[in-house]
């Protein structure tokens, strides 16, 4: 079994600190995450997993979320599925990013909504996955 694993890619980070550098560093997030998706296509990996902070909050622009599920459908097209554990920047809840209908309308796309650890099967690949959500926002203290 060939599994991609990514986490914490935190697309759609201010970068405040940057300064105007900081529209560069969003872009090489999203062109980092372009190259995984990229990477599964290529090497036709079985699974796509997101351990947490695909996005850095669930406030972003309908523009990086379109492209994001984009690039999840064309995963979805040569059969590699996709799952998420929602993580501190983007958790699960009544106003998730993974509730938008850009992302929660794909049928390749499996996003754990329960802290509680739960099974995703996938028969066709005799394996199960388990994983849970965060479901509570990041507090910066």
């Amino acid at each position: 079994m060939r599994i991609l694993h990514t986490a914490d890619v935190h697309l759609g980070a201010k970068f405040l600190g940057l300064g105007r550098k900081g529209e560069h560093q969003r872009e090489q997030l999203l062109q980092a995450f372009d190259e995984a998706v990229n990477l599964a296509i290529r090497e036709k990996v079985d699974l796509f997993l997101v351990a947490g902070d695909l996005f850095d909050s669930p406030a972003v622009s309908r523009s990086l979320l379109a492209r994001v599920a984009y690039r999840v459908r064309d995963l979805g097209a040569v059969g590699i599925p996709v799952l998420v554990s929602p993580g501190t920047h983007d958790p699960y809840g009544e106003r998730s990013i993974w509730r938008a209908p850009e992302l929660a309308g794909i049928e390749s796309l499996t996003v754990f909504e329960s802290e509680e650890m739960l099974p995703a099967s996938f028969p066709e690949l005799d394996c199960v996955v388990y994983g849970n959500a965060n479901v509570k926002p990041f507090a910066n203290k």
